[in-house]
């Protein structure tokens, strides 16, 4: 059921397990890390994560371990390839009884890249925009 559930989600899900190794990936995480899901079946989540994130994940790990029950941030991820991608990860720690160590987590991943691409872009452009109208008034003083 669980299984079924998890492919049906648009965006990359993924169970880990207690030590953060995936136990379960829907096709949609997989394609986005460039994977077969089978292939990611025991690595562990942080090989996903880009290098210069790793700090900020293991942060956010340890918040878990603290108590929180949910984390959220923005790191990016690694495609098997080696391409580097902007990722919103939301991960989600399961405690089974009164125990305080999570059994397992949950994580949710959206590409974001799309979004950080468009905002570079509308830089771009307002830089632009003001150049010209730097321009256009330069010229309209010189009349």
């Amino acid at each position: 059921m669980l299984g079924t559930l998890m492919n049906l989600v648009q965006e990359g899900l993924s169970k880990l397990d207690s030590d953060g190794n995936y136990v379960e990936v829907n096709e949609a995480y997989a394609e986005l890390l460039g994977y077969e899901t089978k292939d990611l079946i025991g690595k562990h989540w942080l090989t996903s994560i880009c290098e210069d994130d790793i700090k900020s994940a293991k942060e956010l790990h340890q918040r878990l371990l603290d108590g929180e029950s949910n984390v959220h941030a923005r790191l990016r991820g690694i495609r098997k390839s080696g391409r580097k991608f902007e990722q919103q990860l939301s991960i989600l720690a399961i405690r089974e009884g009164k125990s305080k160590k999570p059994t397992c987590y949950y994580l949710f991943s959206v590409n974001v890249q799309h979004q950080v691409e468009a905002r570079k872009e509308l830089r771009e452009i307002t830089g632009s925009i003001a150049e010209l109208k730097n321009l256009f008034e330069m010229y309209l003083e010189k009349k």
